[in-house]
């Protein structure tokens, strides 16, 4: 089994509490949960909020596919456009992809970087567009 030497008795007994409390917690917010208690009672530091599932799908506890993930509010409805030479700064500066840059502006992706690059992107001169429904129509902002 892949994962089990992080974890003793212990920690998947308090996985499977804190999962029973609260079972619709997404596992990117029981992560840190785990690895503050892991931390004052001795544990091995998980990295990945998949090992958290994982141990729960072995435990019998959670069936993957069943939830439904948490939407971006802001997904498909905020793009910010930037030129080129900006874009390759940002490319730079944060250590990204064109085609990750891309996915970033557009909302599609959010990972730990993303609200800093939107943020940088508008710093340098980026132009925010918001998509608005108005009666049923859609209008760009």
């Amino acid at each position: 089994m892949p994962g089990l030497h992080k974890m003793n008795h212990a920690g998947l007994h308090f996985l499977r509490k804190l999962y029973e409390n609260n079972p619709e917690m997404p596992f990117s917010q029981m992560l840190p949960i785990y690895n503050k208690e892991a931390k004052v009672r001795g544990w091995v530091c998980l990295r990945s909020s998949g090992t958290i599932g994982y141990h729960l799908t072995t435990m019998g506890l959670y069936q993957r596919g069943t939830r439904i993930p948490l939407p971006d509010p802001k997904r498909g409805l905020e793009i910010i456009e930037l030129s080129t030479a900006n874009r390759k700064a940002l490319m730079t500066m944060f250590g990204v992809s064109s085609a990750l840059l891309s996915l970033i502006l557009r909302h599609k992706r959010n990972g730990n970087k993303a609200e800093g690059i939107r943020k940088m992107a508008l710093k340098l001169g980026g132009t925010r567009y918001v998509k608005a429904v108005i009666a049923n129509d859609t209008v760009t902002l």
